[in-house]
C-alpha cells in the first residue's frame, strides 16, 4: 500500500511536470513565432526602408535637374526680355529711319524739281556763253584778217585794228573750261615724278592732307609718305605694321586701314602712331573720319563696317554692321555725316545710318556686276557719289538710289583697287585703269582727257593743290 502510494505520487508528479513542460513548449513555440513574424516585419521594413532611400535619392536628382531646368528657363527669359527690348528699340529706330526716309525722299522730289530747273537754266546760260565766245572769236579773226591786211599795206596794228577787243577776245579763248558757271583747268602734263622707294613696294592708296599742302602716299611694305604738293619732295614718314591699303585725313591726324587687320592712328606733327584700333577679322582696305573727326569708320574682308569712337582714351568700338560682302571703299555724305556709303567686292553700294547711335542698314545698289572698289560723294553735291569698278566708273543718285551716268576706260582693264575721284568743282570724275588716268564730264560723260602714265595707276587723287596718280610700282606722278 505504501509503494502504491509512492507510485501515485510520483506519476502526479510526472504528469504535473509534463503539464509544465508542455506550458514552455507552448511558450517557447509561441515566442518562436513571434520573433519569426518580427523578423519577418523588420526585413519586410529593411526592404521598404531601402526603396524610400532609392526613391528619396531619385527624387533628389529629380529637384536638382528640376533647379537647373528652372535656372536655365529663367536665364532664357532674362535673355528674350532683352532680345525683346533690343528689337523694341531697333523697330522705334527704323520707324523714326523710315520718317527720315520719307522726309528725305519728298525733299529729294522737290530738289529734283529745282535741280532740273537749275540744269536748264545752266544749260542756256553755257549755250549764250558760248554763243558769246564764237562771236568773239569771229571778232578776233576778222581783227587779225583786218591786222594782216594791214601789215601787208604796211600799215601800224594801232591804225586799223582794236586792241582792246583783240586782248579780251584771247583771254576769252585762253580761259580753262567752263562748266555751269564755274572755273575747272584740267591736267594735262606731268610736272613732278616722284621716283619709287625702292623694293617691291607699290603705292595702295593717295590721299591730300588737310594742312601744309601736302599729300599722302600709303605703301604695301607699310610706309605711309608725306609729300609736299609744291615740289613732291618727301616730308616724313610715317610708319605701319602693316601694308596701308585706305587713307583719310582730318587736321592734323591721319587715318590708315591696315594689312594686319588693324586699324592706325597717327599724328601728322609727330609722326607717331597714336593708336591701333583691332577687331577687324581681316585686312581693313577702307577707313573715314567721321562726327567732325571724333569717331572713324573702317571695313575690310572681315565684310564689316566698324564704327569707332576716337575722342576717347578707350577708343572703342561702338558698332559693328553686317556688310554681306568685303567692304573696299566708305566714304561719308557730306565728308562727316551721318550717312555712310560702303563699296563691295559683290559690285554693290550699301547705305548706312551711322549717325543715329545704332548704326543699321538703310538699302544697296547693285551698281556693277565686278567688284566696286571705291565710292566717293561729290565735294559740291552731297547726293551724287562717284563709284569705281574694273574698266568703269559711274556716277549715282544716293537720294533715288539710281546710276545716273556711267563711263567706260578708254585704257583697259583697271588695277586691283582702283579708286574714282572727284574734281574739286564737282563737275569731273576721274579713274585709274591700266596705264591711264581718264576723266570724264561727271553729267553727259564726255571724255576730257586721257593721261598716259609709266606704269599701272593704282590710285588717283585730285584737290585745288592739283592731280596726283600713284602707281603700281610705288612711283608717283604730280599733273600739272
Amino acid at each position: 500500500m505504501a509503494a502504491e502510494g509512492q507510485t501515485s505520487g510520483l506519476q502526479r508528479r510526472v504528469n504535473d511536470l509534463q503539464e509544465e513542460l508542455a506550458v514552455k513548449y507552448k511558450k517557447d513555440a509561441e515566442e518562436a513565432n513571434t520573433k519569426l513574424e518580427l523578423t519577418t516585419q523588420v526585413l519586410t521594413l529593411k526592404g521598404q526602408l531601402e526603396e524610400s532611400t532609392t526613391l528619396v535619392a531619385t527624387l533628389k536628382a529629380s529637384l536638382v535637374a528640376a533647379q537647373e531646368r528652372e535656372a536655365d528657363l529663367s536665364a532664357k527669359v532674362t535673355d528674350l526680355m532683352s532680345d525683346n527690348e533690343l528689337m523694341r528699340v531697333e523697330v522705334e529706330s527704323l520707324r523714326d529711319m523710315l520718317t527720315k526716309a520719307e522726309e528725305r525722299a519728298r525733299a529729294a522730289e522737290a530738289e529734283n524739281v529745282a535741280l532740273v530747273d537749275r540744269i536748264v537754266k545752266e544749260k542756256d546760260a553755257a549755250a549764250a556763253q558760248i554763243n558769246e565766245m564764237n562771236a568773239l572769236v569771229e571778232l578776233l579773226q576778222n581783227q587779225l584778217k583786218v591786222r594782216d591786211n594791214a601789215e601787208a599795206a604796211g600799215v601800224g596794228v594801232g591804225d586799223g585794228g582794236d586792241p582792246a577787243s583783240a586782248a579780251s577776245a584771247a583771254s576769252v579763248l585762253s580761259t580753262p573750261s567752263t562748266y555751269h558757271g564755274m572755273l575747272q583747268s584740267l591736267p594735262s602734263s606731268v610736272r613732278v615724278r616722284v621716283p619709287p622707294p625702292g623694293g617691291d613696294a607699290s603705292c595702295n592708296a593717295v590721299r591730300f592732307g588737310d594742312v601744309d599742302r601736302t599729300f599722302l602716299v600709303g605703301f604695301s611694305d607699310g610706309g605711309i609718305k608725306v609729300f609736299d604738293n609744291a615740289t613732291g619732295d618727301e616730308k616724313r614718314v610715317l610708319h605701319a605694321p602693316g601694308a596701308a591699303l585706305g587713307l583719310d585725313t582730318c587736321g592734323e591726324w591721319v587715318l590708315a586701314g591696315l594689312g594686319d587687320k588693324s586699324v592706325g592712328l597717327w599724328s601728322m606733327k609727330s609722326g607717331r602712331l597714336r593708336q591701333r584700333l583691332l577687331g577687324h577679322g581681316g585686312v581693313v582696305h577702307a577707313v573715314r573720319f567721321c562726327h567732325g573727326g571724333r569717331g572713324c569708320v573702317s571695313g575690310g574682308a572681315d565684310r564689316c563696317l566698324r564704327i569707332w569712337d576716337i575722342s576717347r582714351p578707350t577708343y572703342a568700338c561702338r558698332h559693328t554692321l553686317r556688310g554681306g560682302s568685303t567692304v573696299l571703299g566708305i566714304d561719308l555724305e557730306g565728308g562727316s555725316g551721318s550717312l555712310a556709303l560702303s563699296a563691295h567686292r559683290d559690285g554693290k553700294v550699301r547705305f548706312w545710318d551711322v549717325g543715329s547711335g545704332v548704326g543699321s542698314g538703310l538699302e544697296a545698289t547693285e551698281v556693277f556686276s565686278g567688284p566696286a572698289n571705291s565710292v566717293e560723294v561729290s565735294p559740291t553735291n552731297s547726293f551724287l557719289a562717284v563709284v569705281a569698278g574694273a574698266g568703269e566708273a559711274a556716277v549715282i543718285d544716293i537720294r533715288m538710289n539710281s546710276v545716273v551716268n556711267r563711263f567706260s576706260m578708254p585704257g583697259g582693264a583697271a588695277a586691283a583697287g582702283a579708286n574714282a575721284t572727284w574734281s574739286p568743282s564737282g563737275e569731273l570724275v576721274a579713274l585709274g585703269s591700266g596705264g591711264t588716268a581718264a576723266i570724264w564730264d561727271a553729267m553727259d560723260g564726255t571724255l576730257k582727257a586721257s593721261l598716259e602714265a609709266t606704269g599701272i595707276v593704282t590710285g588717283v587723287a585730285w584737290a585745288q593743290g592739283g592731280f596726283v596718280t600713284c602707281l603700281q610700282g610705288g612711283g608717283v606722278l604730280m599733273w600739272s
